[in-house]
Order: structure tokens, then sequence, then C-alpha cells
């Protein structure tokens, strides 16, 4: 939920034009230059952002990307004067309006329904900064920034929408058996990483960032791999999420990485159920790729589509976010690396005979294998392996433990929108 507040002005003189109950006082002067400076008061602790109009008319996210002060953060200076500090850039035309008025518009989200985009700076302890959308993320997401000292989140708006998992009958290379169509309602809305987490946002973390490519071309961009979710969570029967235990509970230790990426942050990160995977994959399409098509060769690599990329001399990783996003902005949810999900694998049960589910909170245990091995799902195949297998309802599976750690093996973090300060 937001609120928001406008102020009408010319550059010379202000005249406020509506009020609304989380967002007040809004002026806007221009000191000398192009410099624009916003005040405001608030009724209450809200994540805030702003935008200009003129003419009626927004001036762009992508122009307003370098302001500073009490802005795309939590601002809990509640009855006190908060101000926005922004340099105009030279695309408007000498830097004001004539004959005409200025809008300053901001607008305070509630801490439980924050902005679309939430940016992690992976250098700095809790330094979570918020964008209304991806324009106003300073550089682009597509800035190699965010592929390494930075980790961009993408809000899912799942929350009372239902979904459908599962391949339609004749989707070519299904496996039946593994995915029944059914229909998926989620409670809660969640962040989902636009990268699978790289090599260089792990090791500014945890200090290590263990894979087969490290050293390589651009290894700081390439998905970190390598690892396997016993590493990630913990081993304790108590961090093995499941529909017995569906706490987002992880080992807090410092060998365990989500512990040391929650405490670095402050946020409850961990990796997505296979169905917030899925929904996040698709973007609301129902093909075998989330561009529309049968063919995954403009949003994924595969072992037949390696030599597209003109850094790579042989079949290996690559840079995240080189190919087309979905239709929400994520990148290389199909091939790069394979994502661990939270469930466990398994067939024929609560996960894949076609029951509408809530929230699912997947099996209780692993339905594969035998033998006691405890087989996790992992989504969207792998630089290794053929499209068939990164179709966006094709499901993989590896072992809770080290031996099924290997240079396919990667994950994109998740994370509750509720902001926890």
């Amino acid at each position: 939920m937001k609120t928001s507040l406008t102020v009408c002005c010319s550059i010379a003189s202000l005249t406020l034009c509506a009020s609304v109950p989380q967002v007040s006082d809004v002026t806007m002067s221009q000191v000398p230059g192009r410099t624009m400076s916003v005040t405001y008061r608030l009724d209450a602790p809200a994540i805030v952002t702003f935008d200009i109009e003129t003419n009626g008319v927004s001036i762009g996210a992508v122009n307003l990307t370098n302001a500073v002060g009490d802005v795309n953060k939590v601002v809990r200076k509640v009855g006190e004067t908060c101000q926005i500090t922004w340099r105009a850039k030279e695309v408007w035309p000498d830097h004001r309006v004539s004959g005409k008025a200025a809008k300053a518009v901001v607008t305070a989200w509630s801490l439980q329904s924050p902005p679309d985009y939430m940016v992690v700076d992976m250098t700095h302890t809790s330094n979570v900064v918020f964008y209304s959308c991806a324009e106003a993320v300073p550089g682009g997401v597509t800035n190699d920034l965010y592929k390494t000292d930075r980790l961009v989140m993408r809000r899912i708006h799942a929350a009372g929408n239902r979904f459908q998992m599962g391949s339609l009958v004749g989707e070519s290379n299904r496996t039946a058996s593994y995915e029944v169509p059914h229909d998926v309602t989620f409670t809660n809305d969640y962040y989902i990483g636009i990268y699978p987490l790289t090599q260089k946002q792990l090791f500014l973390v945890q200090g290590v960032a263990p894979s087969q490519f490290y050293g390589c071309k651009n290894w700081q961009m390439r998905p970190a791999e390598t690892f396997y979710y016993g590493i990630l969570r913990g081993t304790a029967d108590a961090n093995r999420w499941s529909s017995l235990n569906p706490s987002h509970e992880v080992n807090m230790t410092s060998g365990y990485y989500l512990g040391s990426f929650r405490r670095f942050t402050g946020l409850e990160l961990d990796i997505p159920t296979e169905a917030q995977w899925e929904i996040a994959c698709r973007a609301g399409t129902r093909s075998a790729f989330n561009d529309g098509t049968d063919s995954m060769d403009a949003v994924g690599w595969n072992s037949s589509n390696w030599a597209n990329d003109p850094n790579c001399a042989s079949n290996e990783t690559h840079v995240v976010g080189l190919l087309k996003p979905n239709a929400w902005g994520l990148y290389d949810m199909h091939g790069n690396v394979g994502e661990m999900c939270l469930d466990w694998f398994s067939k024929g049960d609560y996960f894949s005979d076609g029951t509408e589910a809530v929230e699912p909170p997947g099996s209780d245990a692993s339905r594969e294998g035998g033998n006691g091995v405890n087989y996790r799902v992992v989504r969207g195949g792998n630089w290794n392996a053929a499209a068939s297998a990164a179709r966006s309802s094709s499901k993989g599976f590896r072992t809770f433990w080290a031996d099924g750690a290997d240079a396919t093996l990667g994950a994109r973090l998740c994370c509750p929108v509720q902001f926890p300060y």
C-alpha cells in the first residue's frame, strides 16, 4: 500500500494542491544551478519514493536516479521535515518550466507493502534501498554493478492471484508424472532476485565463492555454483523446509551461506519454493519457455547454444543477464545454472496430482531415489543440459548433501515483502 502527495509549483512560487494522510507539507524549490530541493513530512515511518512532473507528465524515472536524502529508503522522521535533493539533468530544457507548473510527487509506501524493486548493497551491512520501477534503479538493472556489488530483487505480486503450474498436454518433452497442470493461489507477495546469485555477491558476504569457473573471464558476474542445499540452509532437521516444517528457519552460524546473508542484510533471505520459482519464471505464460515460444535460445543458455556467447571459448557458465528477460524483468530463469528450490523432489502426491493448492508447502519428504536419498527440487535446467530440461515446468533434482554440488547448480535468492526493520 502506498500514499502520495503532489505539490504544484512554478520554480519561483509554491502552491499546495492536495494532501493525503501519510505525506504532508510538500515543497519544491530551485537553488542556484540545476539543483532542486523537495521537503515533506510523514505521520508514520514509510519507504519514500518521488517523481517530478512537468505539464502533468512525469519527466521519467531514469532522470531522477541521482536523488539523495530522505528518499528510496525507510524514513523514520515522523513529524519532522524530510528533504530530497535532486540535480536536474540536461535533458530538462533550461532545467525549469516556463509558464506552467512543475509537480513534485512524494509517495509513501507501507513497510508491509514496499515498492517493486529492492536493491541490497553487498558492500555495507543492512544497506537496503527501494525503487518504484526498473527505470528508477540508478544506471539500470543491467549495469555490472548489480551483478557484483548490489543485489536487485523484484517484487512478485502473487497474493490473492491464481496461477497454473505444470505443463500443458502436448508440450514437447514434458514428463507427465512430474508436470500435471494444477492451480496455485498465493497468500503473500515476495521478492526474488532478477539474476541468479553471482560469484562476487557470494564472495562479498561469505568470503568464499566455490566455483569451477573461479578466475575465468568475467567470473565475478557469473552465477555462483558448486555448492549445495545443506551448505545454504544448514543440515539440522529444523532447517529442512517441508510441509511438516514450513518455517524459513536457517542455521545462523558462519559456515552456512543463508545465515551469513541474513546477518549481513537484515533480510529473511532464502531460496524460493518450487511454486514461487515457477510462477516467477513463467511471468504469466503457459508456453514451454517464458518468452512465449518453444525455443529457449533468446532467454537461456544450454548445451546447444553456448557458442552464441562470444566470451565463452567452450561450454560453461555465462555472465548473468546477457539474454532476454521475461515479462517481469527476471533474467536467466532458463539455463545457465540450475536453481535450488526449498521443496523435496516428489511425484504422485500432493504437488503433482492435479490438486489445487494454496501457498504450496510442498511434499513432506522425497519420493524418489530410494535408499534414504534426500533429493531437493532443482529448476531451470543449466548450461550443460539440453533445452528440454530448462522448460518452465521441467523438474530436476539434487541430493541434500555435498555430493550434489557441481558447476551446474546455483541459486536465486527470495525474500518476503515485509521489510523487517
